[in-house]
């Protein structure tokens, strides 16, 4: 039988299974280890001292076998002036110019023996060769700092190709675009149907955040708002112009950015038209007659807005197709 009499609660601590004590840690272990250790660093030291040998063995071979070229050398010349004959000559050159290769090769094993050294050279050699040696390394070694350098510049140049082209006048070229409208926005076209942003509600809401978006650069860029928009400099709003690009890349098929132009535009004079009716800002006197066209304006009349006609208009177009 089984009883449902609750189990007793664990008491707080380790949990079951073998518990880990102190393990004594194995003293033999560890200096067998070190000896170890120790013979490997033993051996390297070993393996390097006879590195070195070697490489200092060559070094004086290479010192020695130059002094006997240069006495062959002389030699050769001077038994070369008492031959008065064409043949006498051309052996001569034969022979210096075999010791010239000769001498050359050396150079360049002897070359490869210093720069693996790291003791000091060896107190035969003479001085004046040692400088003409350090003299022709650091000559090659400028050379070829100055070859790296014009191939980084061409490395870049090459590189950064790619990336100029890839700016928004290449992609206007690219992308397709839309002309702007004739008129006045507002009054002889809607801005929404002419981005073509009024025929679904994604659309127009798509429409709604960048035209807020526009609005807090507009606010955060150097363009002021309390001045008509053709006194504004033109640098200004090519800056404007990019930043809103970047932020919506759609905005790019707009020819001559039009649409951001537009909406900037439209909102700047929207708050400069507050700031004239609170006082703020005083109005022209060229705009005194927009009071007198506002008097002879209907109250009753529709203050639809286009874009709303536009999509109603659209959807019952697609009811009668479906019921088609």
């Amino acid at each position: 039988m089984t009883s449902n009499s609750p189990l007793p609660k664990r008491k707080p601590g380790r949990p079951k299974g073998q518990s880990k004590g102190n393990k004594n840690t194995d003293m033999a272990a560890v200096l067998e280890r070190l000896a170890a250790l120790e013979a490997q660093n033993a051996a390297k030291e070993s393996e390097n001292a006879q590195l070195r040998a070697q490489i200092q063995q060559q070094q004086e071979h290479g010192i020695d076998q130059d002094g006997r070229n240069n006495n062959n050398q002389n030699s050769v010349s001077n038994g070369s002036r008492a031959n008065t004959g064409g043949h006498g000559r051309r052996v001569q050159t034969q022979r210096d110019n075999g010791d010239n290769d000769d001498d050359s090769e050396e150079t360049v094993d002897m070359r490869g023996c210093r720069t693996q050294m790291t003791t000091q050279r060896d107190n035969n050699i003479d001085d004046s060769y040692a400088d003409d040696d350090i003299d022709v390394d650091e000559n090659n070694a400028d050379d070829d700092i100055d070859v790296d350098e014009n191939n980084a510049d061409t490395q870049s140049n090459e590189e950064d190709e790619p990336q100029a082209r890839n700016t928004v006048a290449h992609q206007r070229m690219i992308v397709p675009t839309i002309a702007r409208p004739k008129g006045q926005a507002g009054k002889d076209y809607s801005i929404a149907v002419a981005m073509g942003l009024a025929n679904t509600r994604k659309k127009q809401e798509l429409y709604r955040n960048v035209r807020r978006s526009l609005h807090d650069l507009a606010m955060n860029s150097r363009i002021r708002w309390d001045i008509p928009w053709a006194d504004t400099r033109t640098s200004d709003r090519a800056q404007l112009f990019a930043v809103a690009e970047k932020a919506h890349p759609f905005l790019a098929k707009y020819e001559n950015s039009w649409a951001t132009e537009v909406l900037v535009r439209q909102y700047f004079s929207n708050k400069r038209k507050t700031a004239y009716k609170r006082g703020t800002l005083q109005r022209p006197e060229k705009y005194d007659y927009l009071q007198e066209n506002s008097t002879r304006r209907d109250p009753t009349a529709s203050h639809k807005r286009k874009a709303d006609k536009v999509y109603e208009a659209s959807k019952q177009a697609k009811r009668r197709a479906k019921r088609a």
